[in-house]
């Protein structure tokens, strides 16, 4: 039986509270995407071997046949799941964008939502609504060079979390000295950046252990830690049992 080729439907949807420190894995998918915007709160999304930071009013365009997945404390978010051949032709290059004009645009995300399982050309039009929002310049979420120098910070952390970062180095790019940086990035990020830093390791090594079959030394690896022996110890440390014991408890 050939193999019937979707053009465009809504896959699933859903309004979701993430409240606790939980990987949620992105079911890969061909000529499919997911749409993930930030209602409240904020959280952290690993996509394409990169981590990003989101916070209210982002929103993530994500290449299901990609990696990702995304934790957060506490984070209220709209997921929507999308696929057909021709998402690839009609979304924008970029994936992330702070939307300015939030209340109409969850109003279309709404819409879309609501139209999941029902008529195909009223999804089609719901959908190149919400398209209209990304294609706006005016919510185009952009790296600039003038931006705050704490969010360039945590940027950087979050783009080089598995190589060795040098506290110092970063704090003489923002202009800041050492002290006075890591204050002034606890009271921005609520972390000091050697916290963020081990956090942001720790939550990767936490997903290749539940997902993957990798050994602890090229999880320490890939996760920053200089040795399996310093991955072991601070795992352990930090969450109150040894990354064997939590990756054999979430195979229960």
């Amino acid at each position: 039986m050939q193999e019937q080729v979707c053009i465009f439907k809504i896959q699933s949807a859903l309004h979701q509270k993430v409240s606790k420190q939980e990987i949620i894995p992105l079911q890969k998918a061909k000529n499919s995407c997911a749409l993930l915007y930030v209602l409240e709160g904020q959280g952290t999304v690993y996509y394409d071997q990169d981590f990003l930071g989101v916070k209210h009013h982002d929103v993530l365009v994500i290449d299901l046949e990609k990696d990702a997945y995304y934790s957060s404390d506490d984070m209220d978010l709209v997921f929507i799941k999308l696929q057909g051949l021709l998402l690839g032709e009609v979304l924008p290059s970029n994936f992330l964008f702070t939307i300015e004009n939030h209340h109409d645009f969850y109003q279309s995300l709404v819409e879309l939502k609501n139209q999941s399982g029902k008529d195909s050309y009223q999804q089609i039009k719901d959908f190149l609504h919400m398209l209209s929002f990304l294609h706006d310049q005016r919510n185009s979420y952009k790296i600039k060079q003038n931006m705050d120098p704490m969010q360039e910070a945590v940027r950087y952390i979050e783009d080089h979390f598995s190589q060795q970062i040098d506290v110092d180095k970063i704090a003489k790019h923002t202009g800041f000295s050492t002290y006075y940086f890591i204050r002034k990035f606890k009271g921005y990020q609520g972390k000091t950046p050697y916290q963020y830093i081990l956090h942001i390791r720790l939550e990767h090594a936490k997903y290749l252990l539940k997902y993957t079959n990798k050994a602890l030394k090229q999880i320490a690896e890939e996760s920053g830690f200089n040795s399996d022996i310093s991955f072991i110890n601070s795992f352990t440390k930090h969450l109150d049992l040894s990354p064997t014991t939590y990756r054999k408890t979430k195979e229960r």
